[in-house]
This record gives structure tokens, sequence and C-alpha cells, in this order.
């Protein structure tokens, strides 16, 4: 069985249990990496990254950002941590932020990309199994999931409904300037190279490929690595269930 989101966490490094890297806490200004994917088993979990920051007592937090993306509820669990916390915010996009990683940017006070990121919005994914009803009930939370996405994008920027959907449909990927054209970003940060950016996007060692429009610079030639029954499995049980609390919540 073949599956994008499957290609794309599975060919990206195994990473459980990961912590933010925070400095700084108790300063005047901390500072908090997400350098990873986002969720569980193979990124920062939400659970962890919130325990982390509520020991944060600086009164201004850096958070800065090359994440491919991940899970979407991981992502809105971190992004109403960050919305509650009592410290201001400020988004640095290093090199990328894809996907649920733009979900998080949302939640910031200020957001600032280097020159050379990229800041990525597409439609939600998912794994289902079933009958054509199944089907048909999935394809119907996934458009709650992206109408509630839109919802964050329309209060950050200045664009239509329409505009946002239709980038999302496209799997977009906006260049630094772009990012802040459109709203998604406030400004261009000027600490890093774009040569760097690009290089430091590469480092991490993100398999992009099972995006469709993800630009040449930042895309690995795939692993050739086995897709295992026990990741199908795992993938379908965890997301079943979390399509179930997306009904329950909507209802």
């Amino acid at each position: 069985m073949k599956n994008r989101l499957i290609q794309l966490l599975a060919n990206n490094e195994h990473k459980a249990a990961i912590k933010p890297s925070i400095y700084n806490a108790d300063g005047d200004v901390a500072s908090v990496y997400i350098y990873t994917a986002i969720g569980g088993w193979y990124g920062v979990e939400a659970e962890v990254f919130v325990k982390e920051i509520n020991e944060i007592t600086a009164p201004k937090v850096n958070l800065y950002i090359n994440s491919g993306g991940g899970d979407v509820f991981e992502a809105r669990a971190i992004t109403a941590a960050i919305k509650r916390h009592k410290s201001t915010f400020n988004a640095y996009i290093d090199a990328l932020a894809a996907s649920a990683a733009t979900g998080i940017t949302t939640a910031c006070d200020k957001v600032y990309i280097t020159e050379g990121g990229f800041y990525m919005i597409h439609n939600a994914w998912t794994l289902s199994m079933g009958n054509a009803k199944d089907m048909r009930q999935t394809a119907k939370l996934l458009d709650q999931v992206d109408s509630s996405i839109i919802g964050d994008y329309i209060k950050q920027t200045d664009n239509s409904e329409q505009e946002i959907r239709d980038w999302m449909e496209a799997e977009t990927w906006f260049g630094a300037e772009d990012a802040v054209k459109y709203g998604f970003c406030d400004g261009i940060s000027e600490s890093t190279e774009e040569d760097e950016a690009v290089e430091n996007a590469t480092k991490q060692k993100w398999n992009l490929s099972a995006y469709d429009n993800a630009p040449k610079a930042l895309i690995e030639q795939p692993k050739l690595n086995e897709e295992p029954e026990e990741l199908l499995v795992f993938d379908h049980v965890l997301h079943e269930r979390r399509l179930n609390m997306l009904a329950v919540v909507a209802a």
C-alpha cells in the first residue's frame, strides 16, 4: 500500500520523544528551537513541548523553526499552548516551515523568515481504510480540518478565504519575499544568508519528495527503505483515533 504520508514519515529520520531545545528560560529572552518534525514518534510531541515551555519565565520568547511539518493535531496543541502562555512569542523561520509547522507560527505575535527560507501550506492529509461510506466520512473530516487551518491563516493575513483555499489546494511554497508579501510573515530576518538557509534545511535530512511542489533545492533523493506492516497499522490506528476525536469535537 503506497501513501504519500507514509513515504514522508518513513523516509525521514526516526526521532522519538524529542524535546525542544530551550535556552535562557528564566532570563529576559528565552530561545526555543523546533528543528524537527511535529508529532510523537518522529519529532517533537505536543505534551513534551507544553511541559517544557511552561517552565519559561522570560517575558519574551524567540521560537526558531526549521520543520517539514507533521501531525496537525499535535501542532494544534502546541499552538494552543503558545497562545495561553504569558510570554510574547516571536517566530523565526530559519529555513523551512511547511505544513503543520506553519500552524504553529500563527500563534506567535510576530513571524520572521530568513532570506532563502520557505513557507508551505497545503490541504490536510491522512490515512483511511474502509468502505465508501467510511471514505466519505473521512473526506468530510478532512474538510473540517482544512476549514480550521484556513481560519488561522485568515486571522494571520489579509487574504480572502478563497485565495487561501486555492493556495492550499495547489500546495503552495512561498519564498521569503512572498511569505511577507502575502502576510504569512511580518518581515525577513537578516541573520542568515540564503545559501546557509538552504544548507540548514538539507542538513535536517528532510525528504520532501512526498510533497508535489517542493523546491528542488530542498528535495533529497528518496531512501530505498521498505514500508513495514507495523508502520501501516500504527499510522492507520493513530489517525483513525484522531479523526474520531475531531468528529466528537465538531459535533
